[in-house]
């Protein structure tokens, strides 16, 4: 089964450490696994998909401060991740957190809807 994990952070913090322990427990278990976040740093071992950058994170950040636009920026980094679950195409999407200033909520959820997982 090929499992994508998402949280704002990986391996560091409550839920960086869940998801990166879910992770772990289903590779070992011999699935293909990939974990992506929006903060942090994590070991190249681990396969993963880094959204956005500090900039993405700064701009989001922004809009949602000045704008009033929480959850809604972040386009550029969301349609690259986008791609990606294009390419990964994965049986299961595990969200954890996705507050952070490091994706576009409507427009993943958007793109889950159309797509059979």
């Amino acid at each position: 089964m090929k499992v994508l994990i998402i949280n704002t952070v990986a391996k560091s913090g409550s839920t960086g450490k869940i998801c990166y322990d879910l992770y772990s427990e289903l590779k070992k278990n011999g699935h293909d696994c990939c974990l992506a976040f929006g903060r942090g740093h994590i070991d190249p071992s681990v396969e993963h998909f880094k959204i956005g950058n500090y900039f993405d994170i700064y701009e989001h950040l922004f809009e949602s401060r000045i704008l009033d636009n929480c959850g809604l920026a972040s386009r550029r980094a969301t349609r690259k991740f986008l791609n990606f679950i294009e390419e990964y195409k994965p049986d299961v999407v595990n969200i954890h957190n996705i507050h952070g200033y490091y994706i576009n909520f409507p427009v993943l959820f958007d793109y889950l809807k159309k797509i059979i997982i």
